[in-house]
């Protein structure tokens, strides 16, 4: 916990040193906000418990998990790219099991399936670092925070519905900071519109333990983002 620290406080200082000498005007001349739609993806640990409930005869539909992202950004020196990142990860699941029982009343075997509808979103407060590379690539790290989450569940029709705040969150000793490494490839529309790809490939767990069996929780998170970003100056 102590090296995640002082990853989150090296960005932080970073992006302060850089712009703490600058006027209001500098800044806003190199600062963009940007708008984006990110799909969450999962590690193996996740991917494998799905499978391993398929082929137990479980039907189980992933759907794909997306939200909308928003950052503010600076441009320093070098090119170099940071800023502040609001994201949610997530998964959406259905699932269906059909069980044949007997019914004595009728003295028939009958069919009894049990619906079960999963979503679970955790939001993150982030700060990244990108260098640049060329023609628009650019390659960093990013790292931030939980913030809070929500978990809705809905077996045939009823419905439960939890907030998931921080304090739960680590008193369930889930790790509050996620980091790992980010791409981004920007691509001009004009002056000041870009379009934005992103992707995170987390490096961090959430826990030790084998959360994907006993809480339900991915324990790693990726990402992919599309995205389109204002320049508040001009080149």
């Amino acid at each position: 916990m102590k090296k995640l620290s002082i990853i989150f406080l090296f960005l932080i200082n970073f992006i302060f040193t850089q712009s703490g000498s600058a006027s209001l005007p500098d800044l806003l001349k190199n600062a963009s906000i940007m708008v984006g739609m990110n799909q969450s993806f999962y590690g193996t640990g996740w991917n494998e418990l799905i499978k391993d409930i398929r082929d137990e005869g479980t039907d189980v539909d992933q759907n794909p998990f997306r939200k909308l992202n928003f950052t503010l950004m600076n441009e320093f020196d070098a090119g170099v790219l940071g800023g502040l990142k609001y994201v949610s990860y997530g998964y959406n699941i259905k699932a269906s099991d059909e069980t044949i029982i007997y019914n004595h009343s009728s003295g028939q075997y009958q069919s009894d399936t049990e619906i079960v509808e999963a979503e679970r979103e955790l939001k993150f407060l982030k700060l990244f670092l990108t260098y640049p590379l060329n023609s628009g690539l650019y390659i960093g790290i990013e790292g931030g925070y939980f913030m809070e989450g929500e978990s809705k569940n809905k077996i045939n029709n009823v419905s439960d519905e939890v907030e998931i705040d921080r304090d739960m969150w680590i008193d369930d000793d889930f790790l509050e900071f996620d980091y790992g490494l980010l791409g981004q490839f920007y691509y001009n529309i004009n002056e000041n519109m870009l379009a934005t790809i992103e992707g995170y490939y987390g490096l961090s767990k959430f826990s030790e333990e084998n959360i994907e069996d006993d809480a339900g929780i991915p324990n790693v998170f990726h990402y992919a983002n599309l995205g389109i970003m204002y320049k508040f100056g001009k080149k």
